[in-house]
């Protein structure tokens, strides 16, 4: 694993952050190499929320796919990146505004294609959402 990737470099604060992080206050939190498990968090606040004060379920689907992503960038080469191709969200339980935080790890990493999955909890470590992805893996240069 390369820690000269993108991911890496955002984390130790040698690239910014991407908009839609910063949006989600995204926060790098911890990644276990030997598990593969990264663990991010997101702080949202009512601006998120539907009509009857619970947050929107696309709002859910965006914090588990900031921690999809970054889990399979964690584990590329310099230079690739892993845009979403396809991301399953199962809605467990409504979520009020507040901090999230969401655990993500790679199922399978080939060399075209990666195969994910994420979980995200509230601030009572209730699980809300869960999440499987497939990635396209692509080289790009920065």
């Amino acid at each position: 694993m390369s820690q000269d990737n993108a991911f890496w470099q955002v984390v130790r604060g040698e690239r910014p952050r991407c908009p839609m992080e910063e949006l989600l206050h995204w926060q790098f939190e911890h990644y276990d190499e030997t598990s593969g498990l990264l663990r991010v968090s997101f702080l949202l606040d009512d601006r998120f929320t539907n009509p009857i004060g619970t947050l929107h379920g696309g709002a859910i689907a965006a914090m588990l796919d900031n921690t999809i992503g970054p889990v399979i960038v964690a584990q590329l080469p310099p230079h690739h990146f892993a845009p979403t191709l396809e991301l399953k969200t199962s809605f467990l339980r409504a979520a009020r505004p507040g901090r999230f935080v969401g655990e993500g790890r790679v199922l399978k990493l080939g060399k075209t294609v990666a195969f994910a999955e994420a979980r995200l909890f509230d601030h009572e470590q209730q699980l809300i959402a869960t999440a499987s992805a497939t990635a396209a893996i692509s080289g790009h240069h920065s």
